[in-house]
């Protein structure tokens, strides 16, 4: 809470989400400077749907100046990614029907590649060198906003 009111989840909206914790106030991104002051907020954790999500969000400027830019073109991740494994272990665990998947930030497509062919790949990503390098790798369809994801499509 952040003293007078809840915070509503972005997801489902449910108006109980608990404080993690605060986070830093900042003057880089991705370990680069910025010219842009970063005001840190808190983390929450939604108890219904589980998203962990900061508060308050910077205007939608901000976010596409630190995102989709000549700096930030594609970051690709050489490292391994045990969050990758986790949810790659999730889905191939999952029996049910549906074989649609959202990859939020999906930057080239990388964690998308590690899915089983059987699924259909989209993705959100606001940095379009890395969005059109997600499309052609690996023939997701990707929109820059969640605004732009047409109503009724399931994932």
């Amino acid at each position: 809470m952040n003293g007078t009111s809840p915070i509503l989840c972005p997801s489902c909206e449910c108006n109980k989400s608990h404080l993690i914790g605060s986070l830093p106030d900042t003057t880089s991104f991705a370990g680069k400077a910025v010219d842009l002051f970063l005001p840190g907020g808190c983390l929450y954790q939604c108890p219904t749907c589980q998203l962990k999500f900061r508060y308050p969000l910077q205007d939608d400027a901000v976010y596409r100046a630190l995102y989709d830019n000549g700096e930030t073109a594609i970051w690709s991740s050489n490292i391994h990614r045990y969050d990758w494994d986790l949810i790659i272990e999730y889905m191939g665990s999952r029996s049910d029907q549906r074989k649609t998947v959202l990859d939020f930030g999906c930057n080239s497509g990388e964690l998308l590649a590690r899915l089983s062919p059987t699924y259909k790949r989209f993705g959100v990503e606001v940095n379009q060198i890395a969005a059109n390098r997600a499309r052609e790798t690996q023939h997701a369809t990707v929109w820059p906003t969640l605004a732009d994801i047409p109503a009724g499509l399931k994932f």
